[in-house]
């Protein structure tokens, strides 16, 4: 990524239920691979389920302390988040490849 670019973020994703290396994850730091990145920049981690089917709903969360929507964004602004959740099924993953590859055959891009 171009640094101008990097240093334009709020933040980045510590923790993926559906791309990340771990099997589940709990804590503030995130994963090893995206940490350096984050304290590089100054970055705030947040965690993601990156949900195509209802199953994955809450797979992962970023847990804050704050009683409105402008205080939950402040923390994460702030880097006072926890990340916590568990990977998506592999399952899950396939179903997705199975699903855009006949949509692809239904519904093809024109030439």
């Amino acid at each position: 990524m171009d640094d101008p670019v990097a240093r334009a973020l709020d933040g980045c994703e510590g923790f993926n239920a559906r791309h990340s290396a771990l099997g589940s994850y709990e804590g503030a730091e995130g994963e090893p691979r995206v940490a350096s990145f984050a304290k590089e920049y100054d970055l705030s981690l947040t965690a993601g389920s990156d949900a195509h089917f209802y199953r994955e709903l809450a797979r992962a969360r970023t847990v804050v302390s704050a009683s409105t929507l402008e205080e939950a964004k402040e923390q994460i602004r702030r880097g006072n988040t926890v990340l916590s959740g568990r990977k998506s099924s592999p399952f899950n993953v396939l179903a997705s490849a199975a699903l855009r590859s006949m949509r692809a055959l239904l519904h093809p891009e024109p030439e």
